[in-house]
């Protein structure tokens, strides 16, 4: 049986009709299903959570929303033993979507979760609070510093309601992006790769742990990323000028940002960051506090996709 997470308040209410498209498509194909409805913030992991614990054997849960709503279901969830995922992607960024190569229109999604042409395990990745805030899951991506500050930014303001009611909701983080150049403020962080190795970096702009290539509604940001290969893709972007970020921003969507000085892509299992102020942390572009301590580990093909 498949159980649809639906969030209809995804791309500004358009979430809603769309499920409505697929509610008819399943019906008319008599296809056995439930539908839980989001109806606020955080509502996605209580619901997955439900689903997980009270309905026996292997549980099919298709996620009908964005890459927020995808990051809900999955910390709602402590073991993926009995758990399949597919994904319609309804959001404004996508990039869970973009990272898996699923189709972007909705019937076509549809189509290829009912008749899969593989369901692949792929890796999954955590972020642990040395304070002891609870961890949180991660599909696409973590990051700290300026790439989090644009998720949350883009998170409270309402240049992306706007944007979504004009079809153009990609270029949400587009904007955020050149507005918080102005008010970034690097820092200092301590990193430990994989519990061994060791480096500093000075001024740092933003460090971010890929797991698929895109982040930010298509940025490139890790060209080579692998979703099954147990590592993260982390881009390390320090002692670099405002001005210099801003005339990079263009590269980033072709994954050519990877060429000048200041950026560096290191693969790795875990990594742990210390920086000298708190900063702001995001996981799939939620927001996930402002701290100063953090680890960040890949968990290889520990969870099963229609793809």
């Amino acid at each position: 049986m498949y159980h649809f997470i639906v969030n209809p308040h995804s791309k500004t209410g358009k979430g809603k009709k769309i499920w409505s498209l697929l509610q008819s498509e399943l019906v008319k194909r008599k296809i056995f299903f439930t539908v839980h409805y989001t109806q606020y913030a955080g509502h996605a992991t209580e619901l997955s959570k439900k689903i997980s614990e009270t309905y026996h054997g292997i549980k099919t849960i298709i996620i009908v929303g964005g890459d927020g709503t995808a990051n809900e279901v999955i910390n709602g969830i402590d073991d993926f033993t009995d758990i399949i995922f597919g994904y319609i992607p309804t959001g404004s960024s996508n990039d869970l979507a973009r990272g898996l190569n699923l189709k972007l229109n909705p019937l076509e999604a549809l189509d290829h979760i009912l008749a899969p042409k593989r369901v692949e395990y792929i890796d999954y990745g955590s972020v642990t609070y040395a304070d002891g805030t609870p961890r949180r899951h991660f599909f696409v991506s973590s990051g700290i510093g300026y790439d989090a500050d644009i998720c949350y930014d883009a998170l409270t303001s309402p240049i992306k309601t706007f944007l979504n009611k004009l079809h153009l909701g990609k270029f949400t983080y587009i904007l955020i992006a050149v507005k918080q150049i102005l008010s970034n403020r690097p820092f200092h962080t301590t990193a430990i790769l994989n519990g061994v190795e060791k480096r500093t970096v000075p001024n740092t702009v933003f460090i971010a742990s890929m797991n698929h290539r895109y982040e930010g509604g298509g940025l490139s940001m890790a060209p080579n990323a692998d979703f099954t290969d147990g590592e993260f893709t982390v881009c390390f972007v320090n002692n670099i000028s405002k001005l210099k970020i801003f005339l990079l921003m263009p590269t980033i969507f072709v994954g050519k940002h990877v060429l000048f000085k200041g950026i560096e892509l290191v693969n790795c299992r875990s990594i742990e960051l210390k920086t000298d102020r708190p900063v702001t942390i995001h996981a799939d572009g939620e927001y996930g506090g402002t701290k100063d301590h953090i680890t960040v580990t890949c968990h290889q093909k520990k969870i099963r996709f229609l793809l």
